[in-house]
């Protein structure tokens, strides 16, 4: 059993980014959408810069999980704003 939450685990998407970063989840989670969406879109180009950057594989890791946190919010976001 502890197998299958192993591999449930890899398969599941991305962390939602108010996990990963406290300035989103307290601040501007509370903004209206076109707002949000700034925010991840300079959040995805400063992630992509600093991922060329680094040589630390944990560092990178973590930037690489950050941005595709980012993208799945950037979408999200993107739907929000059509609908409206």
């Amino acid at each position: 059993m502890r197998i299958f939450r192993y591999f449930r685990f890899l398969n599941s998407g991305p962390m939602p980014l108010a996990q990963l970063d406290d300035i989103y989840d307290k601040a501007i989670s509370k903004l209206p959408v076109a707002t949000r969406l700034e925010y991840c879109r300079r959040m995805l180009h400063r992630c992509k810069f600093d991922l060329h950057g680094v040589d630390c594989k944990i560092k990178k890791q973590q930037l690489k999980t950050l941005l595709k946190s980012t993208v799945t919010e950037i979408s999200k976001l993107e739907e929000q704003a059509e609908l409206k």
